[in-house]
């Protein structure tokens, strides 16, 4: 019995010896995803995670957050100001950590490649850094739509989903709009995104042949995140395999607008990325 008891203790004694290492050191995993349309570069750890209230503690105290608004932000949210330059919550500065440098050099870098970097972390399990980058010229199944006479397109695989309700479904609540999908509430894109933020030219539709319905809105399903987001459109136009050009230097788009593509009847339309636009909208 004693054996047993000092046996299972060494046990213990081994573990806890682990956890404490564990602090230590950390595995890093780099992994590549080529999608259709976009390389995703995941980076992972199975460290401590991010504090969020380490974080919030942080933005208060350098003024970039109001006390009165950190209980309502979201982590998606928090974890945008660890990008702010010159912001660190490490308490001592080395060679490599604590100036504040670091990620806002990444995201700088990213944005002028037209990609997006998304955060995911959990304490005591570890943070995963996503970076979304546009390829420069790629072919790609897209779909074309229309919004206000405008033509637009984007990669069937970033799709959740294509889904017709009626018009007088969509609900407003505190000035956004809703739909209910499946006992959930779906917010919606605001539209006016896409003349306000970069104004495309207007098109004549006529060559399509296809007539909306004034009674139903159409709408595009997106993952942002954990949630779902529907972004409202005129219609669905047609799908077909087209390169994506980019932009020149002359141009310089939002971020969520990438390239451009030329149908086959030579109608140009604009290519956009659905993280690129949550991003635009939610900072």
């Amino acid at each position: 019995m004693i054996s047993n008891f000092a046996a299972q203790t060494n046990l213990l004694a081994l573990n806890a010896a682990i956890e404490a290492a564990r602090a230590e050191w950390q595995v890093l995993r780099f992994v590549l995803i080529i999608a259709v349309i976009s390389p995703n570069i995941e980076i992972k750890d199975d460290g401590n995670g991010i504090n969020p209230e380490k974080v919030k503690a942080k933005a208060i105290a350098d003024g970039l957050l109001e006390f009165g608004k950190a209980d309502q932000i979201t982590n998606k949210e928090l974890y945008q100001f660890l990008f702010a330059p010159s912001f660190s919550t490490v308490d001592i500065v080395s060679e490599i950590s604590g100036r504040g440098m670091g990620l806002s050099t990444v995201q700088e870098q990213v944005r002028s490649l037209k990609g997006s970097i998304e955060i995911k972390s959990e304490i005591g399990q570890g943070t995963t850094f996503t970076i979304k980058l546009p390829l420069t010229l790629s072919i790609a199944k897209l779909m074309i739509f229309s919004i206000q006479e405008r033509l637009l397109a984007i990669a069937i695989d970033t799709l959740l989903g294509i889904v017709t309700v009626a018009t007088d479904e969509i609900q407003i609540i505190q000035g956004k709009e809703f739909f209910r999908f499946e006992d959930r509430l779906i917010p919606l894109y605001p539209i006016s995104i896409f003349a306000d933020g970069y104004p495309l030219p207007k098109q004549s539709l006529d060559i399509f042949g296809i007539e909306s319905d004034e009674n139903q809105t159409t709408l595009l399903l997106f993952s942002d995140g954990d949630q779902i987001v529907a972004l409202p459109i005129d219609r669905v136009l047609n799908e077909q395999e087209l390169a994506i050009k980019p932009f020149g230097k002359a141009i310089a788009p939002p971020p969520y607008i990438y390239g451009c593509t030329v149908l086959g009847n030579g109608t140009r339309a604009i290519s956009w990325e659905h993280l690129s636009l949550a991003l635009s909208i939610n900072t």
